[in-house]
């Protein structure tokens, strides 16, 4: 089964900033891609989306992510 791991962009840019390197550029290229494929991506995944980085900026941790594709839960919660 596949899935996919979100973040809120705008947090999930702010961490990227406070990186060194890569230079910020390379985010904002990436998520440009992500959402001209948005469509796409969302058909294959459907609820099969998992917020690694959610609008807090409190990263999932790595079992409640492995949790969560077990039983849907976070996914659903997200979408609330």
């Amino acid at each position: 089964m596949l899935w996919w791991s979100a973040a809120d962009w705008a947090v999930a840019r702010h961490k990227f900033k406070e990186r060194v390197d890569p230079p910020l550029h390379y985010f904002d290229v990436q998520v440009w891609n992500i959402e001209a494929a948005l469509p796409e991506i969302n058909a294959l995944f459907r609820s099969h989306v998992v917020y690694a980085l959610p609008s807090t900026g409190i990263y999932t941790p790595q079992d409640k992510i492995s949790e969560s594709m077990l039983d849907n839960t976070l996914a659903e919660s997200a979408r609330r």
